[in-house]
């Protein structure tokens, strides 16, 4: 695509936020407007009051780029749906949604999804696009990633029609809503730690002790290959996450929060101070090289092998945090206490964490049982 004649910003600038509208061929100014933030009191605005004066100031600039390349009218015509995802994808990847610019992750995953709509309606005109046959097509999407390409196309769709491109969303009214639990595909925790440590025995040294790190702890295992020795307080028995690695990618903060305090027993220390320190890395949980362990490779090439060779069904990676997650309210643990800890809600942990193990339904059942016997 070549290259628009007017490029737009949104930044902070004395107290407000600024939107600009420049021309590429000489960098000269050609439309600003100032949000005030109008703080209450002379407080401080909040981050989210920050958040909606860039998404108004967003919005504005779009819609003076479109009205100055498109005439008075401000009405942007694209070909076909390719023609307009192709637009959004480079604005996306520019400015984000909210005036937060997406990691190259999350961008990857939004144009992946995106080729779903692209493959159906692509050499489509965006006007032509009718609600009955956009919620056929959300239907026809498998259950694991029918939520998120839809909400993408809607995105897509939404900023379309804040940019003069479409007169109307044809998605507005459409439903949707996330996996049902049946749609899900069963998530199962171990029985017990002895079952992880038959895995656990099945390792490296390195990685048994990430593995007995992840059933103990409950963090995820993107937050625990991101740790590096300084996090690691043995004084308090406290690991500090501020960082996560997923995708290749070293992130900074976490998937909820910006960082977490997660506190450890002897069993993490005793699985901690067994690792090696090397003077070439300050990854605690990193590969043979040094760098940082892919949650990919490090499924197919060590998790699996290790869990067939321990004889054990199959099992997620993940699963070891469900088992935490459900060991621990198994022992009295208050929901509030386990998500606060694990850095979760007590909808989420309803929802998908809490499963109860065969030994627990077992022990249910011979307690009705036993109840029953006495009467």
């Amino acid at each position: 695509m070549p290259e628009p004649a007017y490029r737009s910003s949104v930044f902070a600038h004395r107290g407000a936020i600024r939107a600009e509208v420049v021309r590429r061929s000489d960098r000269k100014a050609v439309a600003t407007k100032t949000f005030q933030l109008d703080p209450a009191n002379g407080v401080r605005a909040t981050k989210r009051e920050e958040e909606r004066a860039r998404a108004e100031a967003r919005q504005w600039a779009d819609e003076e780029v479109a009205r100055l390349v498109n005439g008075h009218s401000g009405v942007v015509l694209y070909e076909n749906v390719n023609a307009l995802l192709d637009a959004f994808e480079v604005y996306y990847a520019r400015h984000g949604m909210r005036g937060r610019t997406p990691d190259p992750s999350t961008l990857e995953g939004v144009v992946g999804r995106l080729r779903k709509a692209r493959k159906a309606f692509g050499d489509r005109a965006p006007e032509s696009l009718l609600k009955m046959e956009i919620q056929d097509w959300r239907v026809e999407i498998p259950a694991g990633t029918r939520h998120e390409a839809f909400r993408n196309l809607r995105m897509a769709l939404s900023w379309a029609v804040r940019t003069k491109a479409l007169s109307a969303n044809p998605t507005d009214d459409i439903p949707n809503p996330k996996r049902a639990k049946h749609e899900r595909k069963p998530v199962k925790a171990f029985e017990n730690m002895a079952e992880v440590e038959r895995v656990a025995a099945e390792l490296s040294i390195i990685y048994a002790a990430l593995i007995v790190v992840l059933a103990c702890t409950g963090m995820r295992p993107e937050e625990a290959f991101g740790i590096e020795w300084r996090d690691v307080d043995f004084d308090h028995r406290i690991l500090h996450l501020s960082r996560r690695f997923t995708r290749g990618r070293l992130k900074e903060g976490l998937k909820s929060q910006p960082d977490r305090d997660v506190r450890f027993g002897p069993r993490v220390e005793r699985a901690l101070k067994s690792i090696p320190r090397r003077l070439d890395t300050r990854i605690v949980f990193c590969t043979p090289m040094g760098s940082h362990t892919d949650d990919s490779a490090f499924r197919n090439r060590e998790w699996l092998p290790a869990l067939r060779a321990s004889g054990l069904p199959h099992h997620r990676l993940y699963d070891l945090r469900v088992s935490f997650i459900t060991w621990a309210l198994q022992n009295g643990n208050s929901p509030a206490e386990v998500a606060e800890h694990c850095g979760t809600s007590i909808a989420q942990i309803d929802a998908t964490y809490s499963r109860p193990t065969n030994h627990a339904l077992e022990r249910l059942a011979l307690s009705v049982d036993s109840e029953a016997a006495a009467q």
